[in-house]
């Protein structure tokens, strides 16, 4: 009986897929009423089945791109701002040094217009840095500028030696050391003074030499304070002429400077000399 009543369903459900009505004869044999669902009877994946599908789907993807730190805007370095001077103008200046020369601008790029001569006092009327933090002060008869970072520190700066030309009254006063070398025809008098006191005073003339130069001793003091100057007769006869004077101080440390005729005016200049 259950396979007739198979068989009668089987036949039932060709008669939905086709279109056609369901026989009578059918439902009055079964006694049920027979409603076939084609769309459900033709689906091949149950809906719970779907739903479960749909549900393993995540609502959004998550992004598989690194994420970037923020940018920050670089920052361009500042530059310095141009030092402004200071000083009221016009004021008075000593320059301590020989042939210090002056410039047509302030700085090193501008031609050197000439060069004071001798130490003295001078009036400058204007002041200017230059790129590299060098003060310049304009002189007051408009010949130039000259380096006032130089200058300020010679003039705050006490030399060891000072040097001039000896003078007739100086010469006559006779409270010196006395110091004579080479050819008396070429003689410079020079006055050589000191601030403190220094002991083995040693003066060398600089012999040149093909090999090496040398020095040969040409005087001596034992003891030489500020009371008491140096009077030194040296002979100049070319341009290569040069002495040396040794000094030690109350540490026993020796000080060396060279004493030599300058190109530029023939004055006699003096400056640190290695040995």
């Amino acid at each position: 009986m259950k396979k007739i009543l198979s068989m009668i369903l089987i036949c039932a459900t060709l008669f939905s897929i086709t279109g056609c009505s369901i026989p009578k004869w059918i439902e009055s044999v079964t006694g049920y009423k027979i409603n076939i669902n084609i769309e459900q009877a033709n689906s091949t994946t149950p809906a719970s089945t779907v739903a479960a599908t749909e549900a393993t789907v995540p609502s959004t993807v998550p992004s598989t791109e690194p994420t970037q730190a923020p940018t920050v805007p670089a920052t361009e370095p500042q530059e310095a701002a141009p030092k402004t001077p200071t000083s009221k103008v016009p004021y008075l200046q000593k320059v301590k040094q020989s042939n210090c020369p002056y410039y047509k601008g302030p700085g090193y790029n501008y031609k050197v217009n000439g060069t004071i001569k001798k130490p003295g006092t001078f009036t400058i009327v204007k002041e200017q840095y230059d790129d590299d933090g060098n003060l310049w002060g304009k002189l007051k008869s408009g010949v130039g500028w000259i380096n006032l970072t130089e200058v300020k520190a010679q003039s705050n700066s006490k030399p060891m030696i000072t040097v001039a030309g000896a003078s007739k009254s100086f010469i006559s006063g006779k409270n010196y050391h006395h110091i004579q070398a080479g050819d008396p025809e070429y003689y410079r008098k020079i006055k050589l003074t000191c601030r403190e006191t220094y002991t083995d005073v040693l003066l060398y003339e600089l012999v040149i030499d093909m090999d090496e130069d040398k020095l040969e001793q040409v005087g001596s003091v034992k003891t030489w304070n500020s009371n008491k100057a140096i009077y030194a007769e040296l002979s100049y006869p070319g341009d290569f002429s040069e002495y040396v004077i040794r000094i030690t101080d109350k540490n026993g440390k020796q000080h060396w400077f060279s004493l030599y005729e300058s190109g530029k005016d023939g004055s006699i200049c003096i400056e640190a000399y290695k040995p």
